[in-house]
């Protein structure tokens, strides 16, 4: 599965520009699921399955400057627990009225997110290590 973007996220990109990505994210959430079979074809669509895990965005001015296409993300905790137990294969970034405005895949390599352990068990601690950023491909 490739990153898919919701029409709400994109409308606000092709409009006016000054609502920025960092704008649509803050004090939004990126949530983690295990749909239990098949993931939804895009953020346009409900979502499918269990509810893992829940990190939430800092607000829009703590949220990285833009530069080559990558802007770095911050959140309120980058350790959260895990509220149910499933095997993760897609997440969700949510503005903060929480629609739904990009989806990607989950996985132990070559996905969107890729995590140490995609089998997580409520109580878990699962944690964003690194720099956590989004990019997209500028040419």
């Amino acid at each position: 599965m490739a990153i898919t973007l919701s029409t709400t996220f994109t409308d606000n990109l092709l409009g006016h520009g000054d609502v920025t990505v960092a704008d649509q994210i803050g004090g939004g959430t990126l949530i983690l699921y295990g749909s239990g079979s098949s993931p939804p074809a895009g953020p346009n669509e409900g979502p499918v399955g269990t509810v893992i895990a829940t990190f939430t965005f800092s607000a829009a001015t703590a949220q990285g400057t833009p530069a080559a296409g990558s802007m770095t993300l911050a959140f309120a905790a980058t350790t959260v627990v895990a509220s149910g137990s499933a095997t993760a294969d897609y997440f969700r970034i949510l503005n903060s009225g929480s629609t739904a405005l990009i989806q990607g895949s989950v996985g132990l390599s070559a996905s969107d997110w890729n995590l140490s352990s995609i089998v997580i068990n409520s109580g878990d601690n699962v944690a964003i290590t690194g720099t956590p950023t989004i990019s997209w491909v500028v040419s």
